[in-house]
């Protein structure tokens, strides 16, 4: 082909990912499943739609242009405008962790983003690397607990601690997302310390369960549970 090609070493491993905050992490989460979602309840209510077809009346709305009948029909039965306001929120939630705006030019989105890449690269000719996912992509990086050493529990930051939601369903949720985006395993009272008036006692209880359904496991070295 004379088109360019995608290989996820240039462009996935070295794509410059923002330092989001565990709310920001939780909130793109919760915005992209949203997304995940209408795309997939419309494409089950009329199997002859496809992705593509709603992704290309998506573009004629983002370029104003007016939709023949059988785009009309695409974008009536597939919600598009939905999906148009899923995909732009999801997008300010991520500039947001950027610390950018969605009303920057795209050439300067994509400047920005080089940039990033540069200083990111910079810094891991340093050794300072900033990992995504630690407990995965560099596990000796994990810190060990249960050392016999007194230490003083860190205090959560007040932007990563959330409101806890009334349902268990969510609960087990939330709960959940958190040890899957931890560096490290964490102890029922760690969980606890991250949402707003949650229990040692009710932490523990999610946990077990989460254990039970194999959505989460124990970790005894650590004396905490991941997922």
């Amino acid at each position: 082909e004379d088109r360019g090609g995608y290989r996820p070493s240039d462009c996935f491993e070295t794509f410059p990912f923002p330092a989001a905050t565990f709310s920001q992490k939780a909130a793109i989460r919760a915005q992209a499943q949203a997304l995940d979602d209408h795309r997939k309840a419309r494409l089950a209510l009329h199997p002859d739609l496809g992705m593509t077809d709603l992704y290309n009346v998506l573009e004629r709305l983002r370029a104003g242009e007016a939709l023949s009948d059988k785009e009309q029909d695409i974008h009536d039965r597939g919600l598009v405008s939905l999906l148009k306001k899923l995909h732009d929120e999801l997008d300010e939630r991520v500039a947001a962790a950027y610390g950018w705006t969605v009303a920057l030019p795209v050439q300067t989105l994509l400047g920005n983003l080089m940039a990033l890449n540069e200083q990111r690269a910079a810094g891991e000719r340093k050794d300072i690397v900033q990992w995504l996912r630690p407990a995965y992509q560099n596990p000796g990086s994990v810190v060990q607990e249960g050392l016999g050493l007194d230490v003083a529990a860190v205090p959560v930051a007040a932007e990563q601690i959330l409101a806890f939601p009334a349902r268990l369903a969510e609960q087990s949720r939330v709960v959940r997302q958190l040890l899957r985006t931890a560096a490290r395993p964490l102890t029922a009272q760690q969980v606890a310390r991250s949402f707003k008036g949650v229990g040692e006692g009710r932490a523990e209880e999610l946990l077990e369960t989460l254990v039970f359904l194999g959505q989460a496991r124990e970790v005894p070295a650590h004396g905490g549970y991941t997922a």
